[in-house]
């Protein structure tokens, strides 16, 4: 059976993360046959690579520097219609890739999932549900919005867009689901991936929101947006 949907993983030491992400991906109702997982490793000094070939179907060594050049290097080697792009420390509800069939086959070009915090609190599940009704509305003004934990795209949506740009290091998903807006319906897919809350609890979700919104906004108006320390600061 020819691959419909190929799961894209960007990885820099993750060692103690992506195995239970890749778990997650093995227990999915749709047919094994029908999706393939790649995982693109930025040369990690930990055991991810050796933690990754357990269980994917290619494992790759990518000279790259940010989330950007990982997704992008990952689907060089992608077999499949579908794209999903998803974080190495992202969890998978299991009918995922099927409802991302089904939200495809009506009609949508890309989109990405309501999102749930890993051990989270009063406050993580409240700002959760902040940047869920943020999308909503981002929709509803025609700009378009996703999260770069578990976002999804056709693949002639990401060829015609040329994938993600690689000078953007924060606010590079928004600026990709943008473009992919301009030629396809996009949307958000009322089911969950939970996502890892780790940085935020260790930030706090108010320097968050600020990092982000900035980098939302210059994504509107710039082709570059460099922030080095975010892909390391996991």
């Amino acid at each position: 059976m020819a691959v419909l949907l190929s799961i894209i993983i960007p990885s820099h030491n993750e060692e103690k993360y992506i195995g239970n992400t890749l778990r997650h991906v093995l227990k999915q109702t749709m047919q094994r046959d029908k999706y393939e997982i790649i995982v693109s490793d930025a040369h990690s000094t930990d055991a991810t690579f050796k933690v990754a070939k357990k269980y994917a179907d290619k494992v790759l060594l990518a000279d790259t520097h940010n989330a950007a050049e990982g997704r992008n290097y990952g689907a060089k080697y992608a077999k499949g219609k579908i794209l999903l792009f998803l974080d190495a420390d992202t969890l998978l509800g299991k009918e995922s890739l099927t409802r991302i069939e089904e939200f495809i086959n009506k009609g949508y070009g890309g989109g990405t999932f309501t999102l749930l915090g890993q051990e989270s609190n009063f406050v993580d599940k409240l700002s959760l549900k902040i940047l869920e009704i943020i999308e909503i509305l981002s929709a509803y003004v025609g700009i378009a919005y996703t999260n770069g934990s578990c976002t999804f795209v056709t693949r002639e949506g990401f060829d015609k867009t040329h994938g993600f740009n690689p000078k953007i290091d924060v606010g590079e998903d928004n600026d990709f689901i943008r473009r992919v807006s301009k030629f396809y319906k996009t949307g958000l897919i009322k089911y969950y991936a939970e996502i890892s809350l780790r940085r935020i609890h260790r930030k706090g979700w108010i320097p968050l929101y600020w990092l982000w919104a900035k980098s939302f906004f210059k994504s509107l108006f710039s082709r570059e947006i460099k922030n080095k320390e975010y892909w390391e600061d996991r």
